[in-house]
């Protein structure tokens, strides 16, 4: 038990993940009480098994944690990202803009652009990046992972609303 405890307690760190820490646990507790009992003589290989079945576990349980926690602030700043209030936060005036954005994000049927704003007029790039939302094929043009986009909006009593999105 205790050899077993040992294996399982390597293992965990290349295949077995939890379940051999859960194993390694186990088998060293066996181990362990085998040794104390007298029919097993590798009691420090059953304790090296079980305290690597411990750390292990440890681990697992701050990378669930860590996995978690980065997943939902991964869905809060996509979440935030495709708020339609943002087509009224641009402080731009009214008129044309053309942007190459430098974020972009697409999920389901909406979409949201991230960049600098050029005035389709006078080419004067904006006073800072903005970000405008659309929704539907004509808003938010095709999908896929091409950075080579040109995103043509207009704004109108101050909210963007997306034109076309043309991909190069």
């Amino acid at each position: 038990m205790g050899t077993a405890a040992l294996v399982m307690g390597i293992l965990q760190f290349f295949c077995l993940g939890p379940i051999g820490s859960v194993l390694a646990i186990i088998f060293g507790v066996i181990g362990i009480r085998k040794a104390k009992d007298g029919t097993a003589t590798n009691g420090g290989t059953a304790k090296a098994g079980m305290w690597l079945g411990i750390a292990g576990l440890i681990l697992s349980l701050i990378a669930l944690v860590v996995l978690i926690v980065s997943g939902a602030w991964i869905f809060k700043a996509a979440s935030e990202s495709l708020d339609p209030a943002n087509n009224t936060r641009t402080g731009l005036a009214d008129g044309r803009y053309v942007m190459d954005p430098n974020v972009w994000l697409h999920v389901n049927n909406d979409c949201s652009f991230t960049g600098v704003p050029y005035s389709a007029e006078t080419n004067e790039p904006g006073p800072s990046s903005v970000t405008v939302v659309g929704s539907g094929p004509q808003q938010c043009g095709p999908g896929g992972s091409s950075n080579n986009r040109v995103v043509t909006f207009t704004v109108t009593n101050g909210t963007a609303t997306i034109e076309s999105v043309e991909v190069g």
